[in-house]
């Protein structure tokens, strides 16, 4: 990575320029490949007394889990994939479970047995799917990952969590778990 000295000076304005772009739960305007938009009402950095700023959700517009790099890492439908993929963060556990996964690879779709889970649900577009890339790919990217660390979802979770696995809201969408909808429709068929 190469430092613009340009963009260190106390002069240098992200939004005038847009480049304010960031990972994290919010964005200045339409991000696109040119960089970020206006998000203040004077479209600079520093809006006079008065003045505002008007952040979007990173990822509006987009469906739930419908990209890896163009919505929050932390969003509803990533947390949706995060419970789908069945990985805990235990890593015995999670390279178990991939291993599972990627058996599954160009299988037929079926209605019993270890494939069928990674057939259907958020991952799978809703399926049912002979597993993929895509599937195999979602378990692989959460091995490890205790979405709550340090604790545990279901043994020690967190003060004032809900049960696992939720009801999540992502935008106008709401994503409802097999246990409320049923399968195919829940995203952790």
């Amino acid at each position: 990575m190469n430092v613009n000295p340009a963009q260190t000076g106390a002069g240098y304005d992200p939004i005038v320029n847009h480049t304010l772009v960031g990972s994290g739960p919010w964005q200045c305007g339409v991000v696109t490949h040119n960089g970020s938009g206006n998000c203040s009402s004077t479209d600079s950095e520093n809006p006079p007394v008065g003045g505002s700023y008007t952040l979007t959700r990173f990822g509006n517009g987009l469906a739930p889990a419908s990209s890896v790099s163009s919505i929050y890492f932390r969003s509803s439908g990533n947390l949706a994939l995060w419970v789908w993929s069945q990985d805990n963060g235990d890593i015995t556990h999670d390279f178990l479970n991939y291993s599972v996964a990627a058996s599954c690879f160009g299988q037929p779709v079926a209605s019993t047995g270890p494939c069928v889970h990674f057939q259907q649900g958020i991952g799978a577009n809703g399926g049912p799917v002979p597993v993929g890339l895509s599937q195999v790919s979602i378990v692989n990217r959460f091995v490890g990952v205790n979405w709550v660390a340090p604790f545990n979802w279901v043994s020690s979770p967190p003060l004032g969590i809900a049960a696992l696995p939720p009801v999540l809201y992502e935008g106008a969408t709401t994503l409802n778990p097999a246990s409320v909808v049923g399968c195919p429709n829940g995203y952790d068929c």
